[in-house]
């Protein structure tokens, strides 16, 4: 008789089939413990890859879509604006007196000045040398960060201090440039850290509220053509996309808002225009008995600055990149006046006031900064796009090139809390 028939015979050849074919005996093998250790965490490092990946394609979305808001929601470009100013330069008034030309060029000093100085009020950076909210929460108290910068823009423009004006169809507009300084103060309080997702992925929508003064010391820097100004006030906030850590930059997406109430260049008639007629309500014309400077313009200043920033920092030493995009608006009067008659007569003037103009601008810049315990130190450097000339100026035989462009740099130091 076959053993392996009997009760105790069929159970040895049971077990011996196990041990020797252990996934055709049916009877399912138990895992080791290290084998549902490690499937376990595979798991959760899929699952933490899949959400780091939704999160950086996240990040990417948003600061695409910001970037684009705010070049489709500026203002539009100076070029386009220029048409309600060059329309003042073709009125018969204006003509007949050949000051066309003089008030041509004011115009594009105008369109070319505007989005320069409110680089100059803005900067690149809204918190030099760094992307994020800086400093340490200590208990309820909120991450505050407190600095002082100076930035200067070299400003090109066309010639309108001149006194002696080119007439008779042959203008020729030198190109005039003056470098305008501005020192600020800046203000970054934090309000919610934000948000974390993974070890070394955190501060995921932390807010910061900024705050900024800036005034344009044209006196002390003795700049030509500008008058004393007023004080900047900004305002506005930053969203952390992603708090810097050991493996990854912060990178932050911030909206402000500054104004300067006024900025005066140049003076037609330091002696004072009498008045001798208008043309509608924003025209004036009149005569000037002493000398002038070709153009004059006055303006308030609303700067709207976008900006999206990455920085990071190894031992110290930080580095920052940046884009961002600007809108300007302001209310402009602006003036110019005819060449000189060939007697000693008085030459003929015209004033222009309440004249809406928005340009908007991108801008490229950089930081390098060294933090050491609770205090930085950063220098700035960026560029800010030019754009192309209104119609009528292109005409004139001129070296200057309101295309260009300009570089603007700067440095400051920041104490953080």
């Amino acid at each position: 008789m076959d053993n392996r028939w009997s009760p105790y015979g069929f159970a040895t050849y049971y077990e011996s089939a196990k041990r020797r074919h252990p996934r055709e005996s049916g009877d399912p093998v138990a895992p080791s413990a290290s084998n549902l250790l490690d499937s376990r965490l595979r798991g959760n490092d899929n699952r933490r890859t899949t959400r780091v990946r939704h999160h950086r394609s996240f990040i990417v979305h948003v600061a695409v879509l910001a970037i684009a808001l705010a070049a489709a929601g500026s203002s539009s470009e100076a070029h386009a604006q220029s048409t309600g100013l060059v329309a003042f330069c073709n009125e018969l008034l204006v003509e007949a007196a050949d000051a066309r030309d003089a008030c041509i060029a004011t115009a594009q000093a105008i369109l070319s000045a505007q989005p320069l100085l409110g680089i100059a009020i803005a900067g690149g950076n809204p918190t030099l040398g760094t992307a994020g909210s800086p400093g340490l929460r200590l208990g309820v108290l909120p991450r505050v960060s407190a600095g002082l910068r100076l930035t200067v823009v070299p400003i090109e423009l066309p010639d309108i201090l001149v006194e002696q004006l080119p007439s008779g169809g042959e203008a020729e507009w030198a190109e005039l440039g003056v470098t305008v300084p501005a020192v600020g103060g800046e203000v970054s309080i934090g309000v919610f850290d934000g948000l974390q997702i993974a070890p070394g992925m955190g501060g995921i929508g932390g807010l910061s509220l900024l705050g900024s003064a800036s005034v344009l010391p044209f006196d002390v820097f003795d700049t030509d053509g500008f008058d004393e100004s007023d004080i900047a006030f900004g305002i506005g906030a930053r969203v952390n996309l992603l708090e810097e850590s050991f493996y990854v930059p912060g990178v932050s997406l911030s909206l402000m808002r500054r104004s300067l109430s006024e900025v005066r260049f140049g003076d037609i008639c330091p002696s004072g225009i009498i008045t001798g007629g208008s043309s509608g309500d924003t025209l004036e014309s009149g005569t000037c008995a002493g000398s002038g400077d070709a153009g004059e313009f006055t303006f308030d200043l609303t700067n709207w600055s976008t900006r999206l920033v990455a920085s990071k920092r190894f031992l110290g030493a930080g580095a920052t990149l940046g884009l961002g995009r600007d809108g300007y608006d302001s209310t402009v009067g602006f003036g110019f006046r005819a060449p000189p008659p060939a007697g000693s007569g008085p030459a003929v003037a015209f004033r222009v006031r309440d004249i809406d103009v928005g340009s908007s601008r991108w801008t490229v810049f950089g930081n390098l900064s060294f933090t050491f315990l609770i205090a930085s130190i950063a220098a700035e450097a960026g560029w800010v796009q030019g754009d192309s000339p209104i119609g009528e100026f292109s005409d004139f035989q001129s070296n200057f090139d309101p295309g260009d462009g300009s570089w603007y740099g700067g440095v400051g130091a920041r104490i953080s809390l």
